[in-house]
């Protein structure tokens, strides 16, 4: 591939999440409305995120740092790829997804003021960076896919937007995941 074609894809790219500023928008006040809802409220979500958070522990407790990079953006991106094809079953769920991730982050900072004060937040913010612009962009993607119902050619539709979106997923969302889980990789 030469450096024009490479242009011309990543274009697209920013094209297509251009696109879906309207989507990204509701995202990002749902994402934040869950994360005020998981902070304000931890003890009515703790019962179904505590278990979750155990057991993703459970299973990085002893992966050698590459082992636990690799673990980490495995789970991420096999996150944004459901919230992607979430939107093919119903255009909303994405928003669930959306609301669901606020309220575990939420919880988790709570958890952390409670255990060691807010001053430590800081150490999530750089991999907050990459992770959640990328989760934002997969989410709005899902809306965006999940409207193709709407289209009057709804095969067309479908087939574009599925490729725009695999597209954006492997050159905008996955770096965006391989860096975020490196920074959280170096975390622990």
């Amino acid at each position: 591939m030469n450096i024009g074609k490479i242009k011309d894809a990543y274009q697209s790219c920013f094209c297509f999440i251009y696109g879906c500023k309207r989507y990204i928008k509701s995202i990002v006040m749902v994402f934040f409305l869950g994360i005020a809802l998981g902070a304000t409220f931890p003890e009515t979500f703790s019962d179904t995120l505590i278990p979750i958070l155990k057991d993703l522990a459970r299973q990085a407790h002893g992966l050698s740092h590459g082992e636990l990079i690799v673990f980490i953006f495995h789970n991420n991106f096999t996150t944004a790829v459901l919230a992607i094809l979430s939107g093919l079953l119903l255009f909303f769920m994405p928003y669930f997804h959306a609301s669901a991730n606020g309220v575990l982050v939420g919880f988790v900072l709570q958890q952390v003021a409670g255990i060691t004060g807010s001053s430590n937040w800081w150490q999530l913010i750089p991999h907050g960076l990459f992770e959640i612009p990328a989760f934002i962009i997969a989410l709005s993607m899902g809306v965006h896919l999940g409207l193709f119902w709407w289209a009057e050619d709804k095969l067309s539709a479908v087939k574009q937007r599925l490729l725009a979106c695999l597209r954006t997923l492997v050159l905008v969302i996955a770096p965006l995941l391989a860096v975020a889980a490196v920074i959280e990789a170096s975390l622990f």
